[in-house]
């Protein structure tokens, strides 16, 4: 089995929670999982939170529906039960999908047992599900941009996880995109 985790921003930095503006990136995400299939990762775990990690479950979900034959495990690894509470309760990225994809998924996987009561108790629950991913994969597929990670002044989710791989010596794929009018795109993946 060879595993492989992926990270990018929320909804909120990419564009918001209208679904419509993710259809061509859905079909692009499919593509993706296929060949990262075809690379070998057989395995693809997401961290559950609203914009790339839902999106990225839902495109292993259809690549496995239509490939019954192949062996694909389409994991959640969640900070703690009730990590949705404060979404809204339906619509896109809201808590129905997220129980949802949590019914769908071959494994979940919670950091802590229960919600934290703090606020600093949930951003180490969130770090903490960000190395879980990490130590149970052996690569890392990075939803970031060029600018981005060279933006000294960045210190997002998105490029922490990619410095925590490079530590432990995982494989970084990286994908580059575009926001616009149209929605969201891939443009390169190396």
């Amino acid at each position: 089995m060879t595993t492989i985790f992926f990270t990018g921003h929320r909804a909120n930095k990419l564009c918001g929670w209208d679904g419509s503006k993710y259809e061509e990136l859905a079909g692009q995400l499919v593509n993706l999982v296929e060949d990262l299939y075809s690379k070998g990762y057989d395995t693809f775990i997401t961290g559950g939170a609203q914009g790339i990690d839902q999106l990225v479950f839902w495109a292993v979900n259809t690549f496995k529906r239509r490939n019954p034959d192949k062996d694909v495990r389409n994991m959640v690894y969640s900070p703690f039960p009730g990590h949705e509470s404060m979404w809204p309760k339906y619509g896109t990225f809201g808590q129905a999908e997220y129980r949802e994809m949590l019914a769908a998924a071959d494994k979940v996987k919670y950091t802590l047992d229960r919600k934290p009561v703090t606020k600093q108790k949930i951003s180490q629950a969130l770090y903490q599900r960000n190395v879980g991913m990490m130590h149970d994969s052996d690569a890392l597929c990075a939803f970031i941009n060029d600018s981005e990670l060279s933006d000294p002044n960045s210190h997002s989710g998105t490029k922490s996880a990619v410095n925590v791989a490079k530590r432990f010596n995982r494989k970084v794929t990286y994908v580059n995109y575009v926001i616009d009018d149209d929605g969201m795109r891939i443009t390169d993946v190396k």
